[in-house]
């Protein structure tokens, strides 16, 4: 991996750059840092900011877009099988029928398992002190 974008990566993240992080560069440097913002749907010093490890935010975010848009980031669905990430999340918002519905309610990717199985349930689930 050669670039400017990735020797940026590289001084500031040294050999700890996490692979999201030189999917990011790999694409800054194919196109531009703009180009690849927007293709996140991030702003250009947002993206910068990353690259050079002084993103103030929390990055799980950045990183889960990074790895849906240009990584193709794959998750197991048990009940399609193997498929895009982004593909299952079409699919929660979809939800279709009722056997999909039951899978999705319980699967680990989806992130909101925990509301769909109180909604399913009628529990409402009180924090403990």
């Amino acid at each position: 991996m050669s670039g400017h974008n990735a020797s940026l990566v590289v001084r500031s993240w040294g050999a700890t750059a996490p692979a999201w992080v030189l999917a990011l560069a790999a694409e800054c440097d194919r196109s531009s840092q703009v180009q690849a913002a927007r293709r996140i749907g991030y702003s250009p010093s947002a993206v910068n900011c990353v690259l050079k490890k002084a993103y103030q935010g929390a990055t799980h975010r950045i990183q889960q877009v990074v790895e849906d848009r240009l990584m193709q980031a794959e998750v197991a669905c048990p009940f399609f099988g193997q498929l895009l990430r982004t593909r299952c999340q079409e699919i929660l918002a979809g939800q279709g029928s009722t056997s999909v519905r039951r899978s999705c309610r319980v699967c680990k990717n989806n992130p909101s398992r925990r509301i769909l199985n109180e909604q399913a349930t009628g529990g409402v689930h009180e924090a403990k002190s």
